[in-house]
């Protein structure tokens, strides 16, 4: 009788210590939830590598992509441009 109680209570216990009513554990569906998240995020993550890595060839190798940013971002200007400035307009 003795091993039938110790196999009883081992029976017992798997499942409370498992599934029991601890907060930190969360069930199959909240976890399924959490990787579809990961996963998405992951996917977007590769796309803006993949964008970014775009820009850097870009960058590397054709001077009109540095001009454009430099004209967009910086505010340079040719030379040849004619810049007209509005006053009380920055």
């Amino acid at each position: 009788m003795g091993w039938a109680l110790v196999l009883a209570l081992i029976l017992a216990y798997t499942p409370y210590r498992f599934m029991g009513d601890n907060p930190n554990k969360r069930g199959v569906p909240e976890l399924t939830a959490d990787l579809d998240r990961t996963n998405t995020r992951i996917e977007q993550l590769k796309r803006w590598n993949t964008r970014l890595r775009q820009e850097i060839h870009a960058l590397r190798n054709d001077p009109e992509a540095v001009e454009d940013i430099a004209r967009d971002e910086l505010g340079y200007v040719k030379s040849t441009d004619l810049v007209i400035r509005i006053k009380g307009i920055e």
